[in-house]
């Protein structure tokens, strides 16, 4: 875990994206039979590497670290990883595994009743819906800002207060999304 949390520390004082260590960490947990740690080093290693532009690499890991993290029961961490590797496949154009992903991670998310996670994914689920149903997107952006309007992250909640805003004045306007 240590070397996960210094390989953050170069990534935030832009010292390198921290891979190497990363992946040493990785290789240490999976010496040392630690799943949990070799769990959370995959799905930090794969959100560094979706950062770095590889997605594919990205969605390896991050598969890899969820089937080892619900092994071990770290739903907390599954559900993480779960929503990291929806946003990989949003890059990548596989918007049903993406959506898929994304709500196993809150489904995770509520069972550790973290309102902050889920409110994110349920943000994430919303904003990716938008498009192709509205309905269910408003609805979405209303739990998430139910959920983030219990946490600490004001900011967040703004966000998808606003979202949800425009959503329903383009629908009770006769809009399509996408302002068309």
């Amino acid at each position: 875990m240590a070397l996960t949390n210094l390989s953050t520390a170069l990534r935030v004082g832009g010292l390198g994206d921290g891979s190497d260590i990363l992946e040493e960490a990785v290789a240490l947990c999976r010496d040392l039979g630690d799943k949990r740690g070799e769990g959370v080093a995959l799905t930090n290693l794969g959100t560094s590497r979706l950062q770095a532009g590889a997605p594919a690499e990205a969605a390896l890991m991050l598969m890899r670290a969820s089937d080892l993290l619900k092994e071990v029961g770290a739903t907390h961490m599954q559900a993480k990883a779960l929503m990291n590797l929806g946003k990989v496949w949003g890059v990548l154009g596989l918007t049903d595994r993406a959506n898929e992903a994304v709500r196993e991670a809150i489904t995770l998310y509520r069972t550790a009743r973290d309102r902050h996670g889920a409110g994110r994914a349920l943000f994430l689920l919303s904003s990716a819906l938008w498009t192709t149903d509205p309905e269910e997107a408003i609805s979405l952006g209303t739990a998430a800002v139910t959920a983030l309007g219990e946490t600490d992250d004001e900011a967040l909640t703004e966000q998808a207060t606003a979202l949800v805003a425009t959503m329903r004045e383009s629908v009770d306007g006769g809009g399509l999304p996408g302002g068309t």
